[in-house]
């Protein structure tokens, strides 16, 4: 809400124009709201999107264009000098933390001795994730249907992919 509002523009165009295009994702878009569906052909029913991902994290995209988004943030191509100080920038956490995130939103994780960053999300029954090396040298995009599989075992199973792959 807080984008529509200081740019009088709705939070789909917002996308649509400081990230799709710029980045050239032709399969990425927020969905309008109230729109439940999942454009097909999809590999796995994930189920209907819930009302209440908007903003939250209610994009929609393929595998190309989150390898194209997490390549074309890590290098540079879609903030100001600032703003990408503050996607790596880390704050200070709590002991044991899991997961650490920059000031500006981006997962930071140490994998098998790699520094990669991530942006992850789920919906419904499914969960996905891209991950990239510093750089967008090497990337993994992943997406998974965790049917009855524990939150923990899913986690142990992504870093494991992670790891082997990068």
């Amino acid at each position: 809400m807080v984008v529509e509002k200081v740019t009088g523009r709705s939070y789909a165009d917002e996308i649509r124009r400081r990230i799709a295009r710029p980045l050239g994702l032709r399969h990425t878009y927020s969905p309008k709201p109230g729109d439940r569906t999942v454009p097909g052909p999809v590999l796995a029913d994930g189920g209907e999107i819930e009302p209440w991902a908007w903003a939250e994290g209610g994009m929609l995209s393929n595998a190309p264009d989150l390898e194209r988004f997490i390549t074309g943030l890590l290098r540079g191509r879609l903030l100001k000098p600032a703003q990408q100080r503050q996607l790596f920038a880390m704050p200070a956490l709590s002991e044991g933390a899991v997961d650490r995130f920059s000031t500006g939103g981006l997962m930071r994780a140490e994998i098998g001795g790699t520094v990669v960053r991530a942006k992850t999300g789920s919906m419904g029954r499914s969960t996905s994730g891209v991950f990239a090396t510093e750089g967008g040298r090497r990337t993994l995009v992943h997406s998974l249907l965790p049917a009855g599989v524990d939150r923990d075992l899913m986690r142990g199973r992504v870093v494991a992919l992670v790891g082997a792959a990068l």
